[in-house]
C-alpha cells in the first residue's frame, strides 16, 4: 500500500503517540521482544494504521490503532504458540469445508494472511469476529477449556491438570465447544456456507 503522507508527518505522529506506544509496549509481553522492539514494531504499525484509517467510518483513531496493535500482538503470540506446539489453530478444527475455508482467514484468531493489504472493513470484521468468539466461549459450560487450548496455547493435558480432569475429557469438551462455535459463527454470518 502506498503511503498517504510524507515522512515528517509520520515522525510527528509517532512522537504524538509515543506515550500510547510505550504504554502498549509495557502492557504486552511477547517472548523474544523487549520493550524497545515492541515500541519499534508499534511505531511501524502506527504508520500502517494511519495509511488505512478512514475518518468517515466514524471510528476514533486511538481505538483503531489500539485494535491494530492488539491484533498484531495476538498474531505474534499465536504464531509462537503454534511453533512450540507444532500446530496451527485453524478453521479445520471447526470441520469447515475447503470451499468455505477459502472465504475465511487461515489462522483462526489472527489477521488475514496478507496483513499489509488488510482493508479497514476486513480489520473491522476480524475484530468483531474475535470478540464474538470470545463471548461465545465464555458463555459455554466448558468454554474455559477451549479458551485454554485456542487462546492461551495450552495442551489438553495442561488444561486437564488445571481443572482436575483427564486430557480426554478436555478434548471431548473442546470438540463439543468447537461444534457449538461453528454453529454460532454460521448463524451470525461470520462464516458463510
Amino acid at each position: 500500500m502506498a503511503k498517504k503522507y510524507d515522512e515528517i508527518y509520520y515522525e510527528n505522529k509517532i512522537n504524538q503517540y509515543m506515550g500510547l506506544i510505550i504504554h502498549l509496549a509495557n502492557r504486552y509481553g511477547i517472548e523474544g521482544y523487549d520493550r524497545e522492539d515492541l515500541q519499534q514494531e508499534f511505531s511501524m504499525l502506527l504508520v500502517k494504521a494511519l495509511d488505512n484509517y478512514d475518518e468517515e467510518r466514524g471510528a476514533n483513531f486511538d481505538t483503531y490503532f489500539t485494535t491494530y496493535v492488539r491484533q498484531w500482538v495476538h498474531k505474534a503470540i499465536k504464531k509462537q504458540q503454534a511453533e512450540k506446539r507444532g500446530t496451527l489453530v485453524s478453521i479445520e478444527e471447526l470441520g469447515i469445508s475447503k470451499k468455505t475455508k477459502s472465504r475465511v482467514d487461515d489462522d483462526f484468531f489472527a489477521l488475514m494472511i496478507d496483513e499489509e493489504n488488510l482493508t479497514p472493513d476486513e480489520l473491522d470484521f476480524v475484530v468483531r469476529r474475535d470478540e464474538f468468539i470470545l463471548k461465545c466461549l465464555k458463555e459455554m459450560p466448558y468454554g474455559h477449556f477451549t479458551i485454554g487450548v485456542l487462546i492461551e496455547g495450552k495442551t489438553f493435558e495442561e488444561v486437564g491438570k488445571e481443572n482436575g480432569c483427564t486430557f480426554q475429557w478436555v478434548h471431548q469438551k473442546h470438540k463439543q465447544n468447537m461444534e457449538l462455535l461453528k454453529e454460532k459463527l454460521i448463524e451470525n454470518d461470520y462464516i458463510k456456507l
